[in-house]
């Protein structure tokens, strides 16, 4: 499996298929057991540990995985800071960050006694302070409100073009932005689609019931 830079590619699967876990091996979340992964031809390796990170931001499905400090401005700052730049440009990152996605009015609110929606665009405010190359999202979507999601779906339209972007997702509106879709399958790609019209709802509603009948079972792409 390859992903171009400047790609916004989702992989997508029924629950239990590896999705989550593929991602976490992006940045080195956990320890790759077989085979390789490389970023821009980098082996994701303990030795190469410190341009992994600064290169793969990830955004977790649950919010509150992410966010640790008390006051939504120290949350963001946390990343900026640990890449060792001065207060000046950790501040500039912050706040452009928090205007990207709307949320200025956020900025010395206590974070965890926001919204779940609120939590989710600080979660993504976060790594985007951290300017990386490579966005992934797990789940982006995934419990927001109707308000809450257009905003979102909006928002990675925006991270996308000058970012590699890299999703999980079930949610079909997202999916149609997306470039490209690699259906995983018992931890195996099984398919990749070079459009959402490839992969449309009666297709994917075919592959997600034919789990309980076995991989041989799933349709093919049309």
């Amino acid at each position: 499996m390859m992903v171009e830079e400047g790609e916004m590619v989702c992989i997508a699967g029924p629950n239990g298929s590896g999705k989550t876990t593929l991602i976490k091996h992006l940045n080195r979340l956990l320890k790759i057991q077989h085979g390789t992964v490389e970023i821009f031809g980098t082996p994701v390796n303990r030795k190469n540990r410190r341009f992994i990170q600064r290169t793969v931001g990830m955004v977790f499905e649950n919010p509150d995985e992410q966010i640790f400090f008390p006051t939504v401005k120290e949350d963001l700052a946390f990343g900026p800071r640990n890449m060792d730049l001065d207060e000046e440009t950790v501040s500039k990152r912050v706040d452009e960050a928090l205007e990207l996605l709307g949320i200025m009015h956020l900025k010395e609110r206590v974070a965890q006694r926001l919204s779940f929606g609120e939590k989710k665009k600080v979660a993504l405010a976060g790594i985007l302070a951290m300017d990386p190359r490579i966005i992934v999202l797990d789940e982006p979507t995934l419990g927001l409100d109707p308000w809450s999601k257009p905003t979102v779906l909006e928002t990675i339209e925006r991270i996308h073009r000058n970012r590699t972007v890299i999703l999980t997702t079930h949610d079909l509106s997202l999916m149609k932005r997306t470039e490209r879709i690699i259906l995983l399958w018992d931890g195996q790609v099984r398919q990749e689609y070079q459009t959402y019209e490839d992969f449309h709802e009666i297709e994917l509603s075919n592959v997600w019931s034919s789990e309980a009948h076995g991989i041989e079972d799933m349709p093919g792409p049309r």
